[in-house]
This record gives structure tokens, C-alpha cells and sequence, in this order.
């Protein structure tokens, strides 16, 4: 996750300094932007200009937390996390998405950030960063399994036995003071243990906004959680039933819950192309974004049944085990699937039609 070399580098570097080492303050809540700094920083991170005023009227509207900066009681700033943040909400924003959507995208990432981070991450006691992490380790290392590249067990006793007299040599200098000759080795550790806190967030936070790039809502969910600002999301691994759940448990109002994929938006069992297609394209990207796996789901959820080829509802006296309107749906499916796991036949099909 983090290259320990160029992180002691930046120690070395930024040690001897006022105020010593560089800090990582990044989704600390407390080192606040004022308002001015932050169109400095938007228009410098993003290129997108804002005001002052703009910044006040997005924040109200949820687009990012204005806080009370420390030491200034009657000032209000926001975090150094917002700039990029308000980069690409101006860009969703251009591309369609609703202030709704954009208000949800803001809460839940401020949720991932509460979840990732704790007060100990930007403590400015080495000892107690240090305590914490140690701990985490440990309690982690007791409850998990690992294995080798042949697939057999390791045994993680060796470790958690090293991890704990470590934690209990920082409990001990807790209370008793850090050996002189201990100094410089405790707080290269725990700037290691802030630089690895700061970077797992990064990467958790810029995977969610990867998948808004990508133009999925923060609600869908998939099979795996990528992370990074290069994820990537198959739309074949989406969970069309946790997705439907999700967005139901933050809809606003909560009979209205919405649904962005790549090219509609999904509303109950209404589909919203979100830009102009061929009749080509709309018919591969429904297949792409599997939207009839959506809407399947949707029905399923809501004690409906759907005719598996046209989706049209099916009575709700027919047989369980009915799955088409009718022979024409029936044969038409056949034919479908047929199409699709023999293409090479098909096209051999064609051709022969086509030369006689």
C-alpha cells in the first residue's frame, strides 16, 4: 500500500523542520480551509472556478460539511478532501445528475471517511497513534487466516506474539516515558502508521469516486469493492438486489429510490435512457448494464413475475412455474439464447441465406 522507503524519505526531509515532520492531514477535520483558501484550492486541484458564494450555496445544498475552524470560533471552513470533491461534483453535475444524487454521493462518502478514520489517525502523540495501531494489528491477526502460495495455512502466532510485546513496550513507555535512545525509532514508525492511515483512506475514497466516473450512483454495489482512482466496475458483477436495498434505504423520498448505471437511470420499473443512442447501442448497453437483471430483481422484490423475454408483468393467478406470456415470448427467448451462445452458426446462417 505504501512504499516505506519514500515515506522515510519525506521523514528525513521534513524532520528537522518548525513544527517537525511534514504532517498527513488530509481527511483531518480540524485542519479546515477558510473559504477563500478553498476557491483557491478547487480552482488549483480542479481548474473549476468558484466563489465564495458558490461554495456556500453547495454546502448548504450537502455538497461538503462547512465546520468552526480550531482557534477561530466564528470562522467556518471545510476539509482538504472538499476541492476535489467539488471538481468532480461539478462535472456530474454538467452530465446530469441531480443535486439528490450528488447530496447522497457526498453523505455516503463522508460515511466511508468516518469509518476509515479514527481521532487517534491525527493525534499528534506518536505513542498513542502508535497504541492504536498496534492494537488494531493484533486483534486483526487473531481473527484472520492466511496462506501460502502452495495454499497451505501460515501460522500468524509468531507475529501476533512479536505485534503484542511491541504494543505492550509502547503501553510501558506510555506511562513511563520513551527512552531517549527509543525517540527517533518511535516516530518514524508511527509517521509510517499516519502515512498508511492517510493512504488507505485515500484509496477507499477514490474507488467510490471512480465508480461515479464511471457513472454508476454510490449505490450500486458490486460483486468486489475496487479501490483507487483506477477502478474499474463490470457491470456483469453488479448485485442487483443489495443495489435495489441500498438505494431504497437512502431514497428521498423513500418511495422514489434511484438508480444510475452507464447510460439509464433506473426508477422502480421505469428505465431513463441518459443519452441519445442508436437503437443499436440502446440494445447493447441494456445487454452490457444488464438491466433486465435489474428489473427481474425489482419485480422479485415487490411480489411480481415478469415474462423473462419482454418483461411484461404476469398475471398474478398464473402458475408459478409460468415464465412467458406466451409461445411467441417462449420461442422468441429460445431463439435469443440460441442467437447468443452459437454466434458462429448464426453468421454461417446468414451467409448461406444471403448466396443463395
Amino acid at each position: 500500500m505504501i512504499d516505506v522507503d519514500v515515506v522515510d524519505g519525506w521523514f528525513e526531509a521534513s524532520e528537522n523542520l518548525p513544527g517537525g515532520p511534514a504532517r498527513f492531514a488530509i481527511f483531518d477535520r480540524k485542519a479546515l480551509f477558510t473559504l477563500d483558501q478553498l476557491v483557491e484550492a478547487t480552482a488549483r486541484e480542479t481548474g473549476e472556478t468558484c466563489t465564495i458564494e458558490f461554495l456556500q450555496k453547495k454546502a448548504a445544498e450537502g455538497w461538503f460539511p462547512l465546520l468552526l475552524r480550531p482557534g477561530s470560533p466564528d470562522e467556518l471552513g471545510a476539509p482538504m478532501y472538499v476541492p476535489s470533491r467539488m471538481g468532480l461534483f461539478r462535472q456530474l453535475e454538467r452530465a446530469g445528475w441531480s443535486n439528490a444524487e450528488l447530496r447522497l454521493a457526498a453523505y455516503l462518502e463522508e460515511a466511508t471517511i468516518d469509518a476509515v478514520t479514527t481521532e487517534t489517525d491525527y493525534s499528534d502523540d506518536d505513542l498513542e497513534v502508535l497504541e492504536a495501531h498496534l492494537a488494531d494489528r493484533v486483534e486483526g491477526l487473531k481473527g484472520s487466516k492466511r496462506w501460502d502460495k502452495d495454499g497451505r495455512p501460515v501460522d500468524l502466532a509468531p507475529e501476533i506474539t512479536e505485534d503484542e510485546k511491541t504494543l505492550s513496550a509502547v503501553r510501558k513507555w506510555r506511562r513511563d516515558g520513551i527512552p531517549e535512545s527509543r525517540r527517533e525509532v518511535v516516530a518514524k514508525y508511527a509517521y509510517r502508521v499516519r502515512a498508511r492511515n492517510e493512504m488507505v483512506t485515500l484509496m477507499m475514497v477514490e474507488g467510490d469516486r471512480a465508480k461515479l466516473r464511471a457513472g454508476y450512483s454510490p449505490t450500486v454495489h458490486f460483486r468486489e469493492h475496487p479501490i483507487g482512482p483506477d477502478a474499474t466496475f463490470d457491470p456483469a458483477h453488479i448485485e442487483w438486489e443489495d443495489s435495489i436495498r441500498h438505494s431504497a434505504a437512502h431514497a428521498d423520498p423513500p418511495a422514489s429510490p434511484l438508480l444510475r448505471v452507464d447510460g439509464f437511470l433506473l426508477s422502480g420499473d421505469k428505465i431513463v435512457s441518459t443519452r441519445t443512442m442508436t437503437p443499436r447501442e440502446y440494445e447493447e448497453t441494456w445487454e452490457r448494464q444488464r438491466v433486465s437483471d435489474y428489473l427481474y430483481t425489482w419485480a422479485r422484490l415487490h411480489g411480481e413475475r415478469r415474462c423473462l423475454h419482454c418483461l411484461s408483468p404476469l398475471p398474478p393467478d398464473s402458475k408459478d412455474s409460468r415464465r412467458f406470456c406466451d409461445d411467441k415470448c417462449r420461442n422468441a427467448e429460445k431463439m435469443r439464447r440460441h442467437r447468443s451462445q452459437n454466434p458462429e452458426a448464426v453468421l454461417r446462417a446468414q451467409e448461406k441465406y444471403w448466396n443463395t
